[in-house]
């Protein structure tokens, strides 16, 4: 597939499409964010799923944090004893 496309690199029609997938993009998440509001039920509980996901992305950085402090404390610490 790659052949094809050095191929084609100089084919200008190729070229835009990449306006046109970023446009398709924007459509779809505006219509996406559409159908969500519609949801009632989605929108009566917003608060709530939103404090879960606060506390799922809180939970998730905790832990990255301690799990990088741990990595740097035992596999990484200098061996004359100077953590600097």
């Amino acid at each position: 597939m790659s052949a094809v496309g050095y191929l084609l690199r100089r084919f200008r029609g190729l070229q835009r499409i990449n306006i046109s997938i970023t446009l398709t993009i924007c459509l779809m998440l505006f219509f996406l964010g559409v159908s969500v509001g519609e949801n009632r039920l989605l929108m009566k509980n917003f608060w709530s799923f939103g404090l879960q996901a606060a506390l799922i992305a809180g939970l998730g950085l905790a832990g990255s944090v301690l799990a990088a402090w741990a990595l740097e404390r035992f596999f990484f610490r200098k061996e004359d004893g100077n953590a600097e």
